[in-house]
């Protein structure tokens, strides 16, 4: 996937301390949905951490989530890759 482009969805589940990282210190989030039981509903991104981090001296956006999830949870997500 090339910087400035659009991911489309991607469907993956979260449980635990749920960690999102993705390539660039730029990217953004351009939509964040999780199903807990009533459908997908936006994720509440103010219960999230965002940090950069150095991975293999690329940097990366991460999101973390503050609490945990008490099981697995179906996300959907679409981001822009952003250096």
């Amino acid at each position: 996937m090339a910087f400035g482009s659009s991911s489309g969805t991607i469907n993956f589940s979260l449980s635990g301390k749920a960690v999102v990282k993705l390539p660039g210190q730029n990217t953004t989030l351009d939509s964040f949905l999780v199903d807990g039981g009533l459908g997908y509903l936006n994720v509440d991104l103010n219960g999230w951490t965002t940090s950069t981090e150095t991975i293999n001296g690329f940097p990366y956006k991460v999101w973390t989530k503050s609490d945990t999830y008490s099981s697995a949870l179906p996300h959907r997500i679409t981001f822009t890759l952003k250096q």
